[in-house]
């Protein structure tokens, strides 16, 4: 039976890397996203690492970015290092690149997300950039107090949405020394969701 389950395992995988070649950029973006779920296979990698560095659509370049978190080879952080400066529509790559870090669930991402989420960086990830601070914390139980620190500096950011995406990066954390700092933040604010989601 394992035999068989493997096998069926791989025709899926051999279908869907044959699959790859389709025309219209949704099918290939569906195509590249089933292929996460290969983990650790290096073919789905090495066939999926010509689609994040340049695709005819933003989003299959985003979703091969994302995918090869999710595979979790020792090549991903590399691959997604390479990537994530490239520019795009809405910054569209580099979400899935950030979003590929915190598949990945390697710490040396923090550092990658971090230079993403600073203030000066490109407005359209931003905030996807904090969000995933909270998001990979998660896998990081013995630096949760540090990662929270990390994300309570984004509560006083000048972009409204950034703060926003703060609070909810905390609630995800669910680090409670950081309760003050989300009290001084509903605070302070004048717009009513951003005192909700504080609170």
């Amino acid at each position: 039976l394992g035999q068989v389950v493997v096998s069926a395992g791989a025709q899926a995988r051999d279908a869907l890397l044959r699959s790859l070649k389709v025309r219209q950029p949704k099918a290939r973006r569906a195509v590249v996203a089933a292929l996460g779920e290969f983990r650790g296979d290096e073919s789905v990698f090495e066939a999926v690492i010509p689609l994040a560095k340049r695709d005819q659509s933003w989003f299959v370049e985003s979703e091969a970015n994302r995918t090869i978190g999710k595979l979790r080879c020792p090549g991903s952080l590399d691959a997604i290092r390479a990537n994530i400066d490239r520019p795009s529509f809405r910054q569209v790559v580099r979400a899935g690149c950030i979003d590929g870090l915190v598949e990945l669930r390697d710490e040396r991402g923090f550092d990658l997300i971090a230079a993403c989420a600073r203030y000066g960086a490109f407005a359209q990830s931003r905030q996807t950039a904090v969000g995933a601070i909270g998001r990979l914390g998660q896998y990081f139980p013995e630096r949760k107090r540090r990662t929270g620190e990390e994300i309570a500096e984004f509560l006083r950011d000048p972009d409204f949405r950034v703060r926003i995406a703060a609070a909810n990066a905390l609630k995800t954390l669910r680090d409670e020394s950081q309760a003050g700092a989300l009290e001084d933040m509903a605070a302070r604010e004048l717009d009513g969701r951003a005192v909700r989601i504080a609170r």
